[in-house]
């Protein structure tokens, strides 16, 4: 006699698919491994209630960043600032266009192109990454991961996107092999309007892909201090200043972002708030 055929496959209910994604996030030890500051150089700060301190680490031709600061705003307004990708260019100026060029089904993964205009005399270049975020569901941490890096079917992309083809012909590539940033939320402040969340970021350049050099790149052995001192002095700086201008005029209920956070079409910002008791 023929085996019997075998059961058909239990539905899961959507409580346990809820709870088996839970289990499956990583914790955050594990999902953002920053590790001791013992081999980081600090050589940058940014003073004040809310500050950033900014670390390098040599490592041949590969810049490495490590960031840790500070901030009054929430967590669901500080990611919102780089999770509306398209509104990206209201604050920073070294990026005029921005746009996501494809999405997950449950919104916690997308892929992003960015026009980048670096200060003189880094050319005009595109960006091109695959960010996910981890870790919202994780209430008794409080922590959320964005793990961003670069997309390894770029071709595949590039025949399916227009703006991408087109970017790649007319733009340099600015790679980033490599980032992550953490947020996590602080102890109630004592001192009314003190800093609630804390910033850490990852941030990893192979400079030997940057074609706007040419032949030198592929000599490099460690990173140009011009392009150092540019990035330390100039870019960071600045891109701080507008980005925490930008909180506190969403906190204030201004400014572009006020209704993608309100309607929350991807449901993020609700997450966020949810699992960490957050009142932005």
């Amino acid at each position: 006699a023929p085996p019997p055929p075998p059961p058909p496959p239990k539905r899961r209910s959507f409580l346990s698919s809820v709870v088996g994604r839970f289990r499956r996030q990583k914790s955050p030890k594990s999902a953002l491994a920053l590790g001791s500051l013992s081999s980081w150089s600090l050589a940058k700060t940014i003073p004040g209630d809310e500050f950033l301190r900014v670390y390098t680490q040599k490592s041949g031709s590969k810049l490495k960043l490590r960031f840790h600061g500070h901030t009054r705003a929430g967590a669901a307004h500080f990611l919102a600032l780089m999770h509306e990708v398209d509104l990206m260019p209201s604050w920073n100026a070294f990026v005029p266009w921005a746009s996501v060029l494809e999405g997950s089904s449950d919104h916690d993964e997308l892929v992003a192109l960015a026009h980048v205009n670096p200060p003189w005399p880094v050319p005009t270049h595109h960006v091109l990454v695959r960010a996910r975020l981890d870790g919202p569901l994780l209430r008794a941490q409080r922590v959320a991961d964005l793990v961003v890096s670069s997309p390894d079917d770029r071709d595949a992309l590039r025949q399916r996107h227009a703006a991408l083809d087109r970017a790649a012909r007319e733009r340099w590539e600015l790679p980033c092999q490599h980032a992550r940033l953490r947020l996590e939320q602080l102890p109630p402040s004592a001192e009314p309007g003190g800093a609630r969340t804390s910033v850490e970021a990852l941030v990893f350049v192979e400079l030997k892909d940057l074609k706007f050099l040419g032949r030198a790149a592929a000599l490099l052995s460690a990173p140009p201090q011009w392009i150092v001192n540019l990035v330390l002095g100039l870019v960071i700086p600045r891109i701080w200043s507008r980005y925490l201008e930008a909180t506190k005029e969403l906190d204030a209920g201004g400014g572009p972002y006020v209704a993608r956070v309100t309607r929350d079409e991807r449901g993020v910002y609700k997450r966020l708030k949810r699992a960490w008791r957050d009142i932005t």
